[in-house]
């Protein structure tokens, strides 16, 4: 999941699966960030799968600066991510 708030905190999006770009989603829930769009305007990320990393980019289709968290963990994107994400993809999942 990506936030639009520090801390996994107001308008959320996820997705199970890789998006290789982030143009055109809108987070959801209410709130600040509530209907804004998820591609450059996300704070944190939060990984919710049991084996996987997440990791999300700067470019769309996985390319560029990139952020990752473990499975069940999560934290704030950092300066080269905060606002500037356009991918996110799981990655090292067990077969």
């Amino acid at each position: 999941c990506l936030f639009y708030s520090p801390g996994a905190r107001n308008g959320h999006w996820g997705s199970y699966s890789n998006t290789d770009n982030l143009s055109g989603y809108k987070f959801s829930g209410s709130g600040p960030g509530a209907g804004a769009a998820v591609r450059n305007d996300a704070a944190s990320m939060d990984n919710e799968t049991d084996g996987c990393d997440l990791e999300t980019w700067v470019y769309p289709g996985f390319v560029g600066n990139s952020n990752e968290v473990g499975p069940h963990r999560g934290g704030n994107l950092n300066s080269a991510l905060r606002n500037n994400e356009a991918s996110i993809s799981f990655v090292s999942c067990p077969i």
